[in-house]
């Protein structure tokens, strides 16, 4: 079943890419970016800017850390190796960008564009990391929370974010709609590659461990 998953969302994943290489934006980002904007409420703005602040690379790569810190701490290593590699596939959003090419959305054509942003915008990094971050979060939960109704309302708060994450890029004018769906989908895959995998590179650097400390 997860292996079926993985497949499927890296099919996913490779025809969003293709279609963002070929069109900027995607037909229908223009209406539904500019529809995001023009909801408006006592605060909306300023809680978007927050939130994307958040989102920047040195926040969240310290809330990364000091979850695999903890997690260490705890006698945790494979769920900390498993921070670790979610911590270290942050990376390659700026080989994906490149990849795609694809200019963020120009701001004669939005609502709003809180500042002059630069650099490419597909995929979106902050969602990206925030997806990543905040699914290995999910997981977490799901064996360390043991009351069913707080594990589930600590993964509906945590798949809220994600969601809040993307729709305040747009909010703000950084990405378009489809910037945000293609971080989302290609970090679902390599969220499944490192469930997948984790426990084996927590067992290789014990592995490591010992025989370091047997040669010291």
């Amino acid at each position: 079943m997860v292996r079926t998953a993985l497949w499927l969302s890296l099919a996913a994943s490779a025809v969003l890419f293709a279609l963002a290489r070929a069109w900027n934006p995607y037909p229908g980002d223009l209406s539904l970016a500019r529809s995001i904007q023009e909801l408006d409420a006592p605060g909306l703005l300023a809680a978007m800017e927050f939130l994307s602040t958040i989102g920047e690379e040195l926040p969240m790569g310290a809330l990364h850390l000091i979850v695999i810190a903890a997690l260490w701490s705890a006698g945790m290593r494979t769920a900390s190796a498993g921070g670790l590699l979610v911590l270290l596939s942050v990376a390659t959003n700026p080989l994906m960008k490149l990849i795609v090419d694809r200019d963020r959305p120009a701001e004669h054509l939005l609502v709003r564009a809180t500042e002059d942003f630069s650099g490419l915008g597909f995929p979106s990094g902050h969602v990206f990391q925030s997806t990543l971050f905040f699914g290995f979060l999910i997981y977490l939960s799901s064996f360390l929370i043991k009351r069913m109704w707080l594990r589930r309302a600590a993964q509906s708060a945590l798949a809220i974010l994600i969601f809040a994450m993307g729709f305040s890029r747009v909010y703000i004018g950084a990405h378009w709609p489809s910037d945000v769906l293609g971080a989302i989908v290609v970090a679902v895959p390599i969220g499944i590659i490192i469930y997948l995998h984790h426990e084996r590179v927590a067992s290789l650097a014990s592995r490591f461990t010992v025989v370091r400390s047997i040669d010291d």
